[in-house]
């Protein structure tokens, strides 16, 4: 009798259970590291953006579909013919979350401020003045053409519009006290365990069901599965490849996924005296087995790179890298007269554990022809940039994400023009440098494709760096209680529309 008379209860608190978690119009995110502030002009990071995106505005919005621009805080605009003047009539009736009106006021007071500090700097280099035209327009003064300016404001890491009000009583603090116009506003926020957003009532673009939104931090990711397993965990980004089929067969959630938008590469320094040889970039590039790397030891999550610009930029000609080719790789070391091999320097960071597995990989092809490394480990992609920026650097192990979609210009100008701070490949082509400095002022959409074919082809001839993948945007949440999850190009969950089973 106790036997069943326990099994009964059991049930039946599973039942009262499911119905309390099914019900509750809130979900908790887990993120590696909460952000320090949530300042558009302070913060960059992943995790950063993806929580104030859903707090702040943008002047206008890049669509689904990685292309077409759409409005945002701004109801309608105008382009001068030569590119740089920019006229934005901004939507009545919205509101910041302190109540004070979304006006040219507030919004130009917000931008300039954020132009003057933004650790964004260089997405807004071209801007010359930011000017109130009447009560609900502003006007973007640019010091030279920029094409692609519309998608610069649609990013992530674009313009947002912040309460004057709030900057005034908050000031330089504004990062600890967030008051944006979007559709999720501050409700608490607890340093390193988490920080807690509610709906914002009077956002009218509101599709979703959710009513709160929480993130943690994940101290401990042997935790993971167990918070997966157990419920308390509803959404995570960038799963694992270990972990997708698992948790997928285990029937506890689905996954949401977007076109790569970046790049995983080994790079070179190309002013090296051994590496400016472009035989031996060649030989490294042929031995280096890419499918081997992606289909066991990055299990699905990732896909094979065949040129520079991810998947998210479409290419209509067909453009790749040489393919790994052991006895060609072994052929171009002996005519380089380094059939003996040579020792090479290698930097990466000390941060993921996924990166062992992947540079033992590349450790023991690089072997194949005689190449052996030396690893040296920095502790932030901070740390390992300025090394690769070094004129020690040789080998290096590095990523790069877009910042802005719609268009590869600045994808490709921040990698490989020859003055950009992030080119760490050293690399100087003037052929390329001509192309994207043309294609900067190119308003023709077509024309300037035919300009990133060029420097694409351009690049994969010079071999700069082995492209290795592209990392997929991977989300994980739980199928039981979130009926839909919508994403946008940016890796960005449009919390808004989130739809939860009711």
């Amino acid at each position: 009798f106790m036997r069943i008379f326990n099994s009964i209860l059991f049930f039946c608190c599973l039942l009262i259970g499911c119905e309390i978690y099914v019900g509750k119009k809130q979900v908790i995110q887990y993120i590696d590291s909460l952000p320090e502030v949530l300042d558009p002009a302070e913060s960059s990071g992943l995790y950063d953006t993806q929580i104030f995106a859903n707090i702040y505005e943008s002047l206008v919005n890049l669509d689904e579909d990685g292309f077409t621009i759409r409005p945002g805080l701004a109801s309608k605009w105008h382009v001068d013919n030569d590119l740089t003047r920019y006229v934005f009539e901004l939507k009545s009736g919205k509101w910041f979350h302190d109540g004070s009106p979304v006006n040219a006021e507030a919004v130009v007071y917000s931008f300039r401020r954020q132009v003057k500090k933004s650790s964004s700097a260089p997405l807004f280099n071209m801007i010359e003045g930011i000017d109130q035209v009447d009560s609900m327009t502003l006007a973007i003064q640019l010091k030279f053409p920029y094409a692609q300016f519309l998608y610069t404001l649609s990013s992530p890491l674009g313009l947002k519009a912040i309460s004057q009000k709030a900057l005034a009583y908050y000031g330089d603090n504004i990062g600890k006290h967030p008051v944006g116009s979007g559709p999720f506003k501050l409700k608490e926020w607890q340093d390193d365990e988490e920080i807690v957003l509610q709906r914002n009532k009077v956002y009218t673009e509101f599709s979703g069901n959710l009513e709160e939104l929480v993130f943690k931090n994940l101290e401990d990711y042997s935790h993971f599965e167990d918070l997966i397993k157990e419920g308390n965990c509803d959404i995570y980004y960038s799963v694992p490849g270990f972990y997708i089929d698992r948790l997928k067969w285990l029937g506890k959630v689905e996954y949401a996924t977007v076109k790569a938008f970046s790049l995983v590469f080994l790079g070179f320094n190309n002013e090296d005296p051994l590496l400016k040889r472009k035989i031996v970039r060649q030989a490294i590039l042929s031995c280096i087995d890419h499918s081997r790397l992606v289909q066991y030891i990055l299990r699905g999550n990732s896909i094979i790179a065949e040129e520079p610009l991810p998947p998210v930029f479409s290419n209509p000609i067909e453009q790749s890298q040489q393919e790994y080719n052991l006895e060609y790789a072994r052929e171009l070391m002996k005519n380089a007269g380094l059939s003996g091999g040579l020792t090479l320097r290698f930097y990466d960071i000390e941060r993921f554990r996924s990166r062992n597995t992947i540079i033992e990989a590349i450790r023991n092809d690089l072997q194949k022809i005689k190449i052996q490394i030396v690893i040296k480990t920095f502790d932030t992609f901070e740390q390992l940039n300025q090394a690769c920026r070094s004129d020690s650097a040789q080998l290096f192990l590095n990523s790069w994400q877009a910042d802005v979609l719609g268009d590869p210009e600045n994808f490709l100008y921040s990698l490989f023009y020859s003055t950009s701070d992030y080119n760490f490949f050293h690399y100087n082509n003037q052929r390329v440098d001509s192309w994207l400095d043309t294609a900067r002022i190119e308003p023709d959409w077509e024309k300037r494709q035919l300009l990133y074919q060029k420097i694409v082809g351009q690049i994969l001839e010079d071999v700069p760096a082995v492209f290795l993948y592209h990392v997929i945007p991977v989300y994980a949440y739980n199928q039981r209680k979130i009926k839909s999850l919508s994403v946008s190009p940016y890796s960005i969950i449009n919390y808004h529309q989130v739809v939860l089973h009711e």
